[in-house]
């Protein structure tokens, strides 16, 4: 059948106007397409020094999407599966980077013996019945670090002073009880004493036949305390069993709560083989609430970089990651120090020393740096008034500085359209409070990569 002319140029315009419409309608959703986060109703402050403060932020996948000067230009952008955050005019942050750690042994000092504060017997059992019921039968308990803020009579934060008491010292009896199916071997902040309870003496062969570097009491009988180094620190290290795997991980598991309840987006941690195959594992899981930029340490040299590894690559897929990548390998820092010069860095050392605790929460950093002063408000030592910082800066080095030293400001370290979503909420202005209420500051939401990880 024949199509008149007229008719024909009638259908091809009616068709070519199909076509512009379905292209406009493209265009409209597209332009419309509703976020999958917004957060409105905030105190935000962005560190872009074309927008530094805003109300609404506008988050599609694991970008922000849009900035926004009112509550209404983000609820245009809602949708039915948008969710939606009134912050009730909380204090919003890019999200905080810890410049360092030691994760894994911030998590055994979580789930296993914290004995930093403990100097009696009371503080002791209440500690080791905790553990108990975190672990698994036949699991060891170690760590421990007992006496370490114990002549710190001013406590646990500060310098001391004052008459120094004998200092206090464990017996096995205190745990023996407690612990029949856990053997235990328990250090003193300095490592040269150790507490052995029962079950871990008999592991070792040593309840019955003492060796020397052990204890003995009047009777000729074991005390528990075990001498560093001796021959008995030797049966008691042989006869120590490692920690199972699901231990390892429940680990790592308390420690990323902690991260992720106290605001830190992402952590630059110095990590083991064996470590970075459970944050692999964790990330495989769907568990790995934060970014992970992985340093190979002194230990591995040039290794990683001999397998074909560079920085941003994945330690398992060798291919480009944001979530979990190595940072400079060993040969690179030089380069980096050049490129760069100094860069004012935050960075907590949680868990800390042996002798001293690090708080992974950025509040107790921030206040230090501000004030000079540790929580309890003793002076910190060795501390120089004139270089405290304001706490613009603080922040400054906890969020910008942090993603500019591993070469990652462009995607990361402030609020701006296009970066990756990560974002911390505090409960209060910490710009506009008074130093000392820095500590009161709490952290109510966590979002990492768009994702919320956190709510308080």
């Amino acid at each position: 059948m024949r199509i008149r002319p007229r008719l024909r140029a009638v259908l091809i315009g009616l068709l070519f106007l199909l076509l512009i419409a379905c292209i406009l309608v493209a265009i409209l959703q597209k332009k419309i397409a509703p976020a999958d986060l917004a957060l409105i109703n905030g105190d935000i402050h962005t560190l872009d020094p074309a927008l530094p403060a805003a109300r609404a932020l506008v988050v599609r996948g694991s970008r922000i999407a849009a900035v926004c000067l009112t509550d209404a230009e983000a609820k245009d952008q809602v949708g039915r599966r948008t969710e939606l955050i009134d912050l009730g005019r909380a204090f919003v942050l890019p999200g905080l980077i810890d410049g360092h750690v030691h994760f894994d042994k911030a998590g055994a000092l979580i789930n296993d013996a914290n004995l930093m504060a403990v100097f009696d017997e009371e503080g002791l059992r209440q500690e080791i019945r905790r553990v108990v019921a975190l672990i698994g039968p036949g699991e060891w308990i170690t760590e421990g670090l007992w006496g370490a803020y114990e002549r710190r009579t001013s406590g646990e934060e500060g310098g001391g002073g004052g008459e120094l008491k004998p200092a206090w010292r464990p017996h096995r009896r205190m745990i023996d009880d407690l612990t029949p199916g856990h053997p235990c071997f328990l250090c003193r902040f300095d490592n040269i004493e150790w507490l052995a309870n029962g079950a871990a003496l008999r592991e070792a062969g040593l309840e019955t036949q003492p060796v020397e570097g052990m204890e003995l009491d009047s009777d000729g009988k074991p005390t528990g305390i075990i001498f560093q180094p001796s021959p008995a620190f030797d049966r008691m290290r042989a006869a120590q069993k490692p920690k199972s795997h699901q231990r390892l991980l429940a680990e790592n598991r308390a420690a990323l709560k902690m991260l992720r309840e106290s605001g830190i987006v992402e952590i630059h941690d110095i990590a083991a083989p064996d470590q970075v195959e459970r944050f692999v594992e964790l990330e495989e899981k769907g568990e790995l609430t934060c970014r992970v930029w992985l340093e190979p340490g002194l230990s591995r040299g040039l290794e990683p970089a001999g397998q074909g590894f560079a920085p941003g690559l994945h330690p398992k897929t060798k291919q480009p990651s944001r979530m979990l990548r190595y940072g400079p390998l060993e040969g690179d820092i030089d380069g980096i120090m050049g490129a760069r010069g100094a860069l004012l860095s935050f960075g907590s050392d949680w868990p800390g020393t042996s002798g001293w605790l690090c708080r992974v929460h950025p509040k107790y950093l921030i206040y230090a740096a501000v004030t000079g002063r540790s929580p309890n408000g003793e002076p910190l030592p060795a501390w120089f008034p004139e270089r405290r910082l304001s706490v613009e800066e603080a922040i400054r080095a906890y969020t910008l500085n942090n993603a500019l030293a591993v070469f990652e400001g462009q995607v990361r370290g402030s609020l701006q359209p296009g970066k990756l979503a990560d974002i911390t909420v505090f409960d209060r202005n910490l710009l506009k409070i008074p130093p000392q209420d820095i500590l009161r500051a709490e952290v109510l939401d966590t979002i990492v990569d768009g994702k919320v990880v956190f709510r308080k």
